[in-house]
């Protein structure tokens, strides 16, 4: 949302209200706050997405995402892609966290960190020194930010992703679960309903082994937040387009297996 004019993000962010939305989950990237480094500063994008979820009376959820070249590692041009150092990602976290306390609601650090996308190899264990890295920089910010993982999920080992339930699992063997708040999940089930995922078919019934793993943990208190869920929805030209009436069905069929977990 905050990518884009100002006028358009005003409008994207008053039709989400509208539809009677309560939270706002839009990423500021990085790259595009710091591009040429830490003290050559551009906040006016993210500037206009806080100021139009306030607007709006939308509870914003910032993703922390986008790493700029001079942080990425060597060889690596990826913008998706996490930096070299924890040190240089947890620097911006304690940045715009300290820019934007309490005018946002949740940090979610990363995306899809299970993904090749956000690591070339992806790795709980070196992804657990940057959840570390940067919910310490979010807390020192301040100390009443609501930190959650980067959103997590998947099904198929394929290309070098990990499965999101195996990916927890392993964030919790190497004791990653003191760097969050909450742990965001993405289940996608399409085709299937989320009634209809049994057994680790797809990402509803794996995130019921990611509570399970919590639990067999001891950490039973802290939740597990969808924020990514539903189907394609490119336009009506789009191969991949699922009708608006296939996307309520999946909602209204997901909002109903809250017990499942």
């Amino acid at each position: 949302v905050g990518g884009k004019a100002p006028a358009a993000v005003d409008r994207e962010v008053a039709a989400i209200a509208d539809l009677g939305a309560v939270w706002l989950r839009s990423a500021v990237r990085w790259d595009g706050v710091e591009p040429r480094g830490p003290d050559r500063q551009q906040w006016a994008r993210a500037d206009r997405l806080v100021a139009a979820a306030e607007r709006h009376g939308l509870r914003l959820l910032v993703t922390i995402t986008g790493t700029p070249r001079w942080a990425r590692p060597a060889g690596d041009d990826r913008a998706l892609a996490f930096a070299a150092r924890p040190a240089d990602y947890a620097g911006f976290v304690g940045r715009i966290v300290g820019r934007y306390r309490d005018r946002v609601a949740a940090w979610e650090l990363g995306n899809e960190p299970n993904h090749t996308k956000s690591f070339a190899k992806p790795d709980p264990a070196r992804y657990a020194q940057f959840l570390e890295a940067g919910y310490r920089a979010a807390k020192r910010a301040d100390p009443d930010a609501f930190v959650l993982t980067g959103g997590i999920g998947g099904t198929r080992d394929a290309n070098g992703d990990i499965p999101g339930d195996e990916f927890v699992r392993e964030l919790y063997r190497v004791g990653a679960q003191r760097w969050f708040d909450a742990l965001s999940y993405h289940p996608y089930t399409y085709p299937l309903l989320p009634s209809q995922d049994r057994n680790g078919a797809r990402g509803w019934s794996r995130m019921a082994r990611v509570r399970e793993t919590m639990v067999e943990n001891g950490d039973g208190d802290p939740t597990i937040w969808v924020t990514e869920f539903g189907a394609p929805n490119d336009g009506p030209r789009h191969e991949r387009a699922v009708p608006e009436e296939e996307q309520q069905l999946l909602l209204r069929d997901g909002s109903r297996q809250d017990g499942a977990l």
